[in-house]
Parts: C-alpha cells; structure tokens; sequence
C-alpha cells in the first residue's frame, strides 16, 4: 500500500500519495533561495503532471484590477518557477533529484504526459469557477505566456474544493 502524505495549504487539506509528490518548498527552504517563489507542490497522476497552487482566495477584477494583475502575475511566476526546478531535476541537477525528487519523476514518457496548472481556491463557487478559468486564461495571454503554454501544451484550470476532492487530491 502505498503511504499518504496530508498537506494543508491555504485552508484545504491535499491526501497525496508520497512516492508521486514533489514537494519543492523544503528544497528552496534549504537552499536559501530567498525571493523565489514557487507553487505548492507538483503531483504526478496517472498520465497527469499537475502544478498545485492553493489559494484563500482571489481579488475581484472590477473592484481592484491592479490586485488582480498582481495576483495572476504572481501565480504565473510560481508556476513558471516551478517548471524551472522540475525541469533541472529531470536533467539530472543531482541536488534535486536525489535529495526531493520522488523516483515516479524520473522516469516520465514526456510525449504522453500532460502538464496541467491547478489554482485551487476551496470555498470558491462552482458557478463562477468558469468565469475565473475565462479570466485567468486571459490574463496570462495578455501576459504573453501563451507561447510557454503552447510550447508545453499546458491547461490551466481553477478548481473549488469539491473538484479537488473529484480529483482524488483533497479530502473533506
């Protein structure tokens, strides 16, 4: 049987099985890499690498814009952040792969895998999940991350708590 790790981030409890997480921040932590910011963790499933950031909550776009493209700008910098470190473990940067990357990572068949970004925000509103995706999907074109998307063949997706828990990576 395989061991489950509980995280909590953000007001929501993730059950992850451990031999399929990468759990970045104790590597940042001890490499006293101060300013860099990455996502809470990244979890392979099934044919699925997903990026898992987790988030209380997200600013309103009409009442504070500025807010809000701070907040999208820094959610894209984590998940770009974290790409970076999982591409360096992957290449082989012996102090990432031997010391926190889970051994399922090394042995990915990129060609079928799909990269997924996940925004979860667990009190979140089902209905106005579609609107958020909309939103977010936006901004980062405005952004011009939509070359880095393409190239990777990236879907970005903002989830409730009840989708988390749909997912497999969350509990009630």
């Amino acid at each position: 049987m395989s061991e489950i790790i509980n995280l909590t981030e953000s007001g929501i409890t993730f059950n992850l099985v451990k031999n399929n997480l990468f759990y970045i921040e104790p590597y940042i932590r001890k490499r006293r890499q101060e300013g860099i910011k990455t996502v809470e963790f990244i979890y392979l499933q099934e044919d699925n690498l997903l990026f898992v950031e987790a988030k209380q909550s997200i600013p309103n776009q009409e009442r504070s814009p500025e807010r809000f493209d701070e907040y999208i700008s820094e959610i894209y910098q984590k998940w770009c952040n974290a790409l970076n470190v999982e591409i360096l473990g992957i290449l082989g940067r012996e102090d990432i792969k031997e010391t926190i990357m889970p051994s399922a990572f090394s042995n990915l068949q990129w060609g079928s895998i799909e990269i997924k970004l996940l925004l979860v925000i667990p009190d979140v509103l089902l209905n106005y999940l579609g609107q958020l995706n909309e939103l977010i999907k936006q901004e980062f074109n405005k952004k011009d991350t939509l070359r880095l998307i393409s190239l990777w063949n990236i879907s970005v997706e903002v989830i409730n708590r009840d989708l988390a828990i749909q997912k497999g990576l969350a509990s009630s």
